[in-house]
């Protein structure tokens, strides 16, 4: 009797072909983890929660600085993209922050002036207000 351990590679294999999900999820995961040094745009995960009368957005991206942010609300259209760092002396050695971007459309129009956003720990939150619906007025009959 012969007893051998199985490569990576004959594992990967047996679960493909079983249907396991850990394969597409692992593939997935490698596939994230290569965009910032081949120089792709990452797309963050998106949680959106409507309570009354604002949204509530948060976005995974660990890594950003505040300053790296641009974020621009037009109607209903959130958009939402980071830049690079200035690379300096003092950053040589530090690896870069990858870069994401990240749009969407939401039902209801948004008043962007009272739009609030918080980076915590990777996580941004915006609080995007629905604008106040134009309401008809009455007139009274003198």
């Amino acid at each position: 009797m012969f007893v051998f351990t199985a490569t990576p590679a004959m594992q990967r294999r047996a679960l493909r072909a079983a249907g396991d999900p850990r394969v597409l999820a692992a593939a997935c995961h490698r596939a994230a983890a290569a965009a910032p040094r081949n120089g792709r745009v990452r797309v963050p995960s998106l949680d959106i929660v409507e309570a009354g009368d604002s949204y509530t957005a948060t976005l995974d991206m660990p890594g950003i600085a505040k300053e790296q942010f641009s974020i621009s609300i037009e109607g209903r259209r959130v958009d939402i993209s980071t830049q690079t760092a200035p690379q300096g002396d003092a950053a040589a050695n530090v690896r870069a922050a990858p870069r994401y971007a990240r749009s969407f459309v939401l039902p209801a129009e948004l008043e962007a002036g009272a739009a609030q956003a918080s980076l915590a720990n990777g996580v941004l939150t915006l609080t995007l207000p629905k604008r106040a619906a134009i309401r008809a007025a009455t007139v009274t009959v003198q």
